[in-house]
């Protein structure tokens, strides 16, 4: 449980509050309900499972859930990001339709498996921009 986590916690209970009052009349409820949504933050639906989530859990039940997956590539395979920050290393130069290219070519992807936008993301996120490796080349 981090600060951000609470803080998000506590913004999401601040919305739902006008409309956890256990007396509350239908009318009411409803007016209530339609100023939250009329502020536009959140969707009906977002509404519904903010509340649901508050009266099975309380205020842990409005934590921002972590991705069982984070830090790993979701987009393109293991091996094959392997693959291409290979190449990229191995020619600073190449550029990442290149590299898609070869990829396709030595039958690893099939044409339009991995996008360049994704691939370019990627490799800018792991330091293999062409810019940053040529400032890690030792200076002759």
């Amino acid at each position: 449980m981090n600060k951000e986590s609470i803080e998000k916690a506590l913004e999401r209970f601040a919305l739902i509050s006008p409309l956890l009052e256990e007396d509350l009349e239908a009318a009411e409820r409803r007016k209530r309900r339609n100023e939250i949504l009329s502020k536009g933050q959140i969707s009906e639906r977002t509404l519904r499972r903010y509340l649901q989530a508050y009266r099975q859990k309380g205020l842990n039940g409005l934590m921002p859930k972590e991705r069982s997956d984070k830090g790993q590539t979701r987009a393109i395979p293991e091996d094959i990001l392997k693959e291409a920050i290979s190449l990229k290393q191995e020619l600073p130069q190449r550029s990442v339709t290149r590299i898609l290219q070869i990829l396709e070519g030595e039958k690893l992807i099939s044409p339009g498996d991995v996008a360049r936008s994704t691939l370019t993301r990627y490799l800018a996120n792991l330091g293999l921009t062409q810019k940053e490796l040529k400032q890690k080349e030792p200076k002759a």
